[in-house]
């Protein structure tokens, strides 16, 4: 029985949609381009993870110097505009700790004991010719500490995890951090790989952001640009939800336009109406005047970013729970990985998460799209056993993380 490899991606993917699995790692489907959020992210790690290494935080934001020249300029300025923000809290911050590791991976080898418990090491990077020598039900678990620092008062370690949240209070994120399972497999790989010091438990760092919103052209306000209406049907006493084409757009999505508010910040707030022509319809010359300026308003007032850490110690006995559920997650990955027929693959069908959910056009689509086809805005590739964010193949999209601290909700 071949190796299972996993991250805390593909975990959450396994114990999320089971149709999100079925496009993304049967069918090798992914989005032409990464969501706005992932990419926000993504820049803000490597602004961190640089300013950790040197020390040197104004020549850390060089990382968001390359979407200057492109359509992502103003995801720029909003990068910029929160490191303004929260530089001098982060620096005052690390002045009481020492950096030990920055961006480090780790690989697990854990197998099942024949008496009951876990036998874990810390590992290289397994390669296929490793994987597929492996005798009986082996996990790899791998991942990326974004940093390990020392507590310069105590001497005592803990593991830093960069996260970017759309909560508005510190609390909000703190119940999303407490629901989160990646802190079990960072604590327990840390252990193994500093078996002679203490640790901890994980520090979240988060910086709130807004991302921006563009008001979408000729939006039918009914449908909400997809076409399609929910009713109510009663029959036999039983109510149940049917869908029918929208009357107002005839099924096209375009239709009158959603004047709604959206959530952006002040260096989005040009842009996202340059973007949006459609407001300079006279129709919406009173919008323009009263409803726009105090949206407008309301966006500086809640956009402002701040940066707040969160400790989280970690019990022994939280690890071990973790340990246990990791392996049946694997197991249930190996036998997903080895159906191919759809309707063995379930929706989440949960509105939360559904609608942040990269893969939502073809689950609306239902049957609609050929199978053996490319879906339109999206790119087949093979799925590696290793994913890329751990050291897999790099011929692709990096993996997001369907989980309360998710790419949509903060990550």
């Amino acid at each position: 029985m071949p190796a299972v490899v996993l991250s805390n991606s593909r975990r959450g993917k396994v114990t999320g949609c089971k149709y999100r699995f079925f496009l993304e790692h049967v069918l090798g489907l992914r989005r032409e381009r990464a969501e706005a959020p992932l990419r926000l992210g993504s820049l803000w790690h490597e602004y961190l993870a640089g300013g950790l290494r040197s020390g040197d935080w104004a020549a850390a934001r060089g990382a968001f110097s390359a979407c200057d020249e492109s359509e992502e300029a103003d995801l720029a300025a909003m990068l910029r505009g929160m490191a303004d923000n929260v530089e001098g809290q982060i620096c005052g911050f690390l002045a009481g700790f020492e950096v030990v590791a920055v961006e480090q991976p780790f690989f697990l080898r854990i197998v099942r004991r024949p008496r009951g418990g876990f036998k874990v090491d810390a590992v290289d990077r397994p390669t296929p010719e490793v994987l597929a020598a492996e005798r009986g039900f082996v996990l790899y678990y791998g991942g990326v500490l974004d940093a390990v620092l020392r507590d310069r008062e105590t001497g005592l370690l803990w593991v830093a995890e960069h996260k970017t949240t759309r909560a508005a209070e510190q609390s909000a994120f703190q119940r999303d951090m407490d629901a989160s399972f990646q802190v079990f497999g960072y604590m327990l790989a840390a252990a193994r790989m500093y078996p002679d010091e203490q640790i901890c438990g994980v520090i979240f760092d988060a910086a709130r952001k807004k991302l921006p919103g563009v008001p979408k052209a000729n939006q039918c306000k009914f449908c909400k640009g997809t076409g399609w209406q929910e009713l109510k049907v009663k029959e036999a006493g039983v109510t149940a939800t049917a869908r029918q084409i929208c009357a107002v757009c005839d099924g096209s999505g375009n239709g009158l336009f959603s004047a709604s508010i959206i959530e952006t910040t002040e260096a989005a707030i040009d842009a996202a109406l340059a973007g949006a022509p459609q407001l300079l319809k006279p129709e919406y010359s009173e919008w323009r005047e009263t409803k726009f300026r105090e949206w407008r308003a309301e966006c500086l007032r809640v956009s402002k970013p701040f940066w707040f850490t969160y400790l989280k110690p970690v019990r022994e006995e939280q690890i071990s729970a973790w340990l246990a559920d990791t392996w049946q997650v694997a197991r249930q990955y190996h036998a997903l990985k080895k159906a191919k027929c759809e309707r063995e693959f379930s929706r989440h069908l949960d509105s939360l998460i559904c609608n942040r959910c990269p893969v939502r056009p073809l689950c609306l689509d239902g049957g609609d799209w050929d199978r053996e086809g490319v879906p339109y805005g999206f790119v087949r590739e093979v799925v590696s056993e290793i994913p890329r964010e751990i050291g897999g193949p790099v011929d692709g999209a990096e993996e997001e993380t369907p989980e309360p601290d998710d790419d949509y909700l903060g990550f």
